[in-house]
């Protein structure tokens, strides 16, 4: 099971019954069709790939957690994977509103597939990555730069630059700031492209969660912050959450035109040492591959030893 996640459309407060949380689940085609067949009243439903996002209110004084057990449960005794969740406002602020799903990034930064862009960062440097391609689900597939410049680089030079992980990444497609490079629009990449991701199969208990962070003293009553600072203790040791054995591979397929598509695999192949699995299977945010990028912790690379 995967940790709880933001949805993309995340506000910071509400009033009344305006808030909604989101459910991510996953499994096959038939245990996701009984599992849809016996949803209460009130739960709205949206297709990804391989699996479900479940959308139902969430009342001003009603607790997430509820909610999350009971939805967790159902998945169980369906025999599919509870993936986390999301709490998402009904009606952000009009102003702060970016409708993302209805702008490709092609159209938005004029960015087309294959080609670099420049990642204006809060220390006056700039980082880079390579576009390879973006999905319907709001996914887009880059592949990170590593080292910084005082300047954009030149298209040219990207296409041999050194990357900061070892594959592409899955990154939300959110309303950050993308610039395109000067120059000749030189590919930085050749596609169509196919790039493996792994999903963790199994997950710490919360017993397990609970002794770690004892043993970490990690004190913080922000769920999402003790969460981050277990990951970068355990990564620091090199050491796999507990309850992680296996792993199933899916696969991102990008065609030349940049559309991408994930395709699920939910074969479990066991972690053995040494091994190189491809890292894992979890959207990354743009914020994260900032602070990455201007020396802050590095969450992604820290996910990749962990889960």
């Amino acid at each position: 099971m995967g940790t709880p996640r933001k949805s993309r459309a995340k506000s910071g407060s509400s009033s009344g019954p305006t808030d909604q949380i989101e459910h991510f689940v996953y499994g096959s085609a038939q245990q996701l069709k009984e599992f849809r067949a016996n949803l209460p009243k009130g739960v709205t439903v949206r297709r990804t790939q391989g699996g479900l996002v479940l959308t139902e209110r969430l009342m001003a004084d009603e607790e997430p957690d509820a909610k999350v057990s009971r939805m967790t449960a159902r998945a169980v005794t369906h025999g599919i994977e509870y993936d986390g969740w999301g709490q998402v406002i009904v009606e952000p602020d009009a102003e702060d509103r970016l409708d993302i799903q209805s702008q490709s990034f092609v159209s938005r930064t004029g960015i087309h597939p294959g080609l670099g862009f420049s990642l204006p960062l809060s220390t006056g440097q700039f980082g880079h990555a390579v576009f390879l391609g973006e999905s319907r689900e709001g996914f887009l597939l880059l592949d990170i730069i590593a080292g910084l410049s005082d300047r954009p680089l030149a298209s040219a030079g990207l296409a041999d630059a050194p990357r900061r992980y070892r594959q592409p990444i899955i990154v939300w497609h959110t309303g950050f700031v993308a610039l395109p490079l000067e120059g000749d629009a030189v590919p930085a990449a050749k596609l169509p492209r196919e790039v493996a991701f792994r999903m963790g199969i199994g997950w710490a208990s919360p017993e397990d969660i609970a002794r770690l962070e004892q043993q970490f003293k990690i004190a913080d009553p922000d769920p999402e912050s003790a969460w981050t600072q277990l990951l970068l203790h355990l990564a620091r040791l090199r050491r796999r959450l507990p309850g992680i054995e296996s792993y199933s591979v899916w696969t991102a397929t990008c065609s030349r035109s940049g559309k991408l598509k994930i395709m699920a695999d939910y074969t479990p192949i066991v972690f053995r040492e040494p091994s190189h699995p491809p890292m894992p299977w979890q959207p990354s945010t743009i914020d994260e591959v900032m602070t990455a990028l201007a020396g802050g912790p590095d969450l992604i690379a820290a996910r990749d030893i962990v889960t």
